[in-house]
């Protein structure tokens, strides 16, 4: 051990470098740096077959990266990691890539927050979009199988009538066929003159008749069964062209060439205030006289018309007057029924269910049938005067402080409530088209979503009401007599002046004989209606002097 520690001794003594006998001064750095080249290169030769010590240095040279700042030239000990330079930074350098950092986010998230915001619209938009066309789809569907179960249902009916025909006159044939063979061997016998079996065959004759009679209606035999189904071929042909067309240019091309009549009702009562007027396509089953609509047919009354104006009025504190218009807007029935104290704010007509819904200003829905008698009724119905009603299949939508509440048309429970967007919270009507409702604004006129809450404006405009009679097409009715047509996406069909057709509103009453401007539109309300290939829009106009007009527009397709 002595003699280890002398020589070690010696060798620190001495020069470490070989063959050399100089005795030893201080290390010098160069070689300090060249003995930790040696020790990296075999710590990494061996390193390979020792795990052990390859992640021992590994550790070490991670611990020396860390230990200094990873800029160039820079050999401050580091504060942290960047954000915009990646690696350890000293705290002067991590400060500046903060600042950096910071000013390059502003810029990219400013440049991505437009395109952003229009990708969200669009997911939104397209997410309503798969959800509208997969329900029309469906509902399509649907509607193929309805119309071939019915198209073979009347097949059936149609053929079934003539094979019925056919048989009667086969069997007539038959049975004229053997008083015709009688006829024969009745003249054969009579050519020999008169004989007992001559008078049997006659005999014969009579009982056949007796047992067969001959009818007279196959004589000359009349069916129009072909005349009706080419007439049926001929409209399926038609709309069946329209439904194949995605931009129906051939529907407004009919549209386009179609001319509006225009029918006024004649003295309408004045001492009524009428909440709303509607068409009414569905009447089968009630009848009417001058004074009521009943659902049986008694004495003095008849068939109830299709295609009849319903209006509802509030008639003093007691009474709702119903009136009834036929076609020509010729009043035809109309009478009072008991209020229970209830005055009317608004009201509209459901055709495929033949009632008629009516909202109190006391909050109470009241539902009655065409005769006004009440079927039943809901109070505190959330709302809010100016209100508007509209309804589809399934739904009443009742819109009233900018909101729209949807309710059952079975149950009339509330089943949602739609909070308008600010920039519509101030619509005043509200008419239902397909998934969608027509909203109008004293701005212009926009479609709600109601799957999606998307608002889109269709047009700018200014005091006007809406109509809608189909899925695909609007009608926009302003307090200046115009009107214009519009397709359920905005595009404009067809403009025309209801001033010049005839119904004239906006500066004249036809009640107070007034052609000055003293008198003026007030509001008007307006429903749509399909029938027999004939768009009916009726228009019922509020004026400042006291007097009401009722008018009805109608376009007929040929």
């Amino acid at each position: 051990m002595a003699n280890k520690s002398v020589d070690a001794e010696s060798d620190a003594q001495t020069c470490t470098m070989t063959r050399c006998t100089e005795p030893s001064s201080v290390l010098g750095k160069f070689w300090s740096e060249f003995k930790a080249i040696i020790m990296y290169y075999i710590v990494h030769i061996f390193g390979a077959f020792s795990p052990y010590l390859a992640m021992a240095t590994e550790s070490v040279d991670a611990e020396s990266d860390a230990q200094t700042c990873s800029m160039t030239h820079c050999t401050e000990p580091s504060s942290g990691l960047g954000k915009f330079w990646s690696g350890q930074l000293c705290e002067r350098h991590l400060a500046k890539d903060e600042k950096i950092f910071a000013g390059r986010y502003a810029d990219i998230k400013s440049k991505n927050t437009e395109p952003l915001a229009k990708t969200n619209e669009l997911l939104k938009s397209n997410r309503g979009a798969l959800f509208d066309l997969t329900s029309d789809r469906a509902e399509a569907a649907d509607l193929f199988d309805a119309i071939f179960q019915r198209l073979q249902q009347c097949r059936e009916n149609v053929i079934g009538r003539l094979d019925s025909k056919i048989d009667n006159v086969e069997q007539n044939l038959i049975a004229l066929g053997f008083i015709e063979k009688l006829s024969v061997e009745i003249g054969e016998e009579e050519a020999k003159g008169v004989s007992t079996k001559g008078f049997r065959l006659h005999q014969e004759v009579q009982i056949s008749l007796e047992d067969a009679p001959i009818s007279e209606e196959f004589v000359d035999p009349v069916d129009n069964s072909v005349q009706q189904v080419l007439r049926l071929q001929q409209v399926v042909e038609t709309f069946a062209d329209e439904a194949e067309d995605p931009e129906d240019k051939k529907r407004n091309a009919r549209l386009e060439s179609a001319v509006p009549t225009v029918k006024v009702a004649p003295n309408l009562t004045s001492n009524v205030f009428y909440v709303f007027a509607a068409v009414c396509c569905n009447t089968t089953g009630y009848y009417f006289s001058a004074q009521a609509v009943r659902k049986t047919n008694q004495n003095g009354f008849q068939a109830l018309p299709s295609g009849s104006t319903f209006c509802v009025a509030n008639n003093n504190s007691q009474y709702w007057f119903f009136m009834v218009c036929r076609s020509d807007m010729q009043i035809i029935s109309q009478w009072n029924v008991g209020n229970n104290g209830v005055q009317l704010a608004s009201g509209t007509l459901v055709d495929h269910l033949q009632q008629i819904f009516l909202l109190g200003t006391n909050q109470s829905l009241i539902v009655t049938d065409l005769t006004g008698t009440q079927l039943r009724s809901v109070q505190n119905v959330q709302c809010q005067a100016p209100i508007s009603l509209t309804h589809d299949m399934e739904k009443l939508y009742i819109l009233s402080n900018g909101c729209v509440n949807c309710l059952s048309l079975e149950s009339l429970e509330l089943q949602q409530s739609l909070t308008l967007p600010d920039h519509v919270k101030d619509a005043r009507s509200v008419t239902a088209s397909g998934r969608s409702l027509i909203l109008a604004t004293p701005s212009a006129v926009h479609r709600l979503n109601i799957g999606t809450g998307g608002v889109k404006k269709l047009i700018d405009s200014q005091d006007f009401c809406v109509a809608v009679i189909d899925s695909g097409l609007i009608a926009v009715f302003e307090t200046n007599g115009n009107a214009v047509f519009l397709s359920s996406s905005g595009q404009r069909l067809k403009s025309f002046s209801l001033t010049n057709s005839g119904f004239n509103y906006v500066n004249y009453c036809q009640t107070c004989r007034q052609g000055n401007y003293n008198t003026t539109c007030q509001s008007i309300i307006c429903s749509g209606a399909y029938l027999d290939s004939t768009s009916c829009f009726v228009l019922l106009v509020h004026r400042s002097c006291s007097h009401q007009l009722l008018g009805r527009v109608s376009f007929g397709y040929d």
